[in-house]
């Protein structure tokens, strides 16, 4: 055969190879991510969570990508932090939570100012931006126990359980009663 021919074939078989191999990195396709929760104020040096869902193709809630029946990749999302005062970008890797796409990422940040912050939902394609954070300094942060940076709706339900347990409590009380009451009336009768 004629060398062009052959360097030509030779060249398509690569071109396929590399294109089978790549194939799975871009099955994914793109993802976009949306925050659920996050605390209003946020200050340096102090914890901070923030809960995102991880959306792909902008429609389906995902935790893991699958190709075939036996291949599947999780998804690890890493939210980056970066100041302009700092210099350096910090990156947080985010952990899935049991909802599928739901997932937080436990922060801390190093000092005051705004910082510019996206989440990358690896290995899917499609950083998203968000609006830029105004940090508070350690020094404006509340000195009580309450923890500034627990989201509302955490806090929220701590309070909401012994509530709900003690209206249970009661409930099942005055139904046990209720019943006592019309078992000895009904054995009065009787008599």
């Amino acid at each position: 055969m004629n060398k062009k021919i052959l360097a030509f074939l030779f060249s398509l078989l690569v071109l396929l190879v590399l294109f089978v191999v790549a194939l799975p990195a871009g099955a994914g396709a793109w993802a976009t991510v949306g925050v659920t929760e996050m605390p209003e104020t946020i200050y340096a040096e102090r914890p901070f969570t923030i809960e995102f869902m991880v959306w792909q193709h902008g429609n389906k809630p995902v935790h893991e990508l699958h190709w075939g029946v036996d291949r599947s990749v999780a998804v690890s999302p890493l939210a980056s932090f970066g100041s302009p005062d700092a210099g350096e970008k910090l990156m947080f890797t985010a952990v899935p939570l049991e909802k599928p796409g739901l997932f937080r990422a436990d922060i801390i940040l190093p000092g005051a100012g705004t910082y510019y912050w996206s989440i990358a939902p690896e290995p899917l394609h499609g950083v998203t931006e968000f609006d830029p954070l105004t940090v508070e300094s350690a020094a404006a942060a509340p000195t009580t126990n309450e923890n500034p940076a627990m989201p509302l709706t955490q806090s929220g339900a701590s309070l909401r359980i012994p509530g709900a347990l003690a209206l249970v409590t009661v409930g099942v009380l005055g139904f046990l009663f209720k019943r006592r009451r019309t078992a000895i009336g009904a054995r009065k009768i009787s008599e």
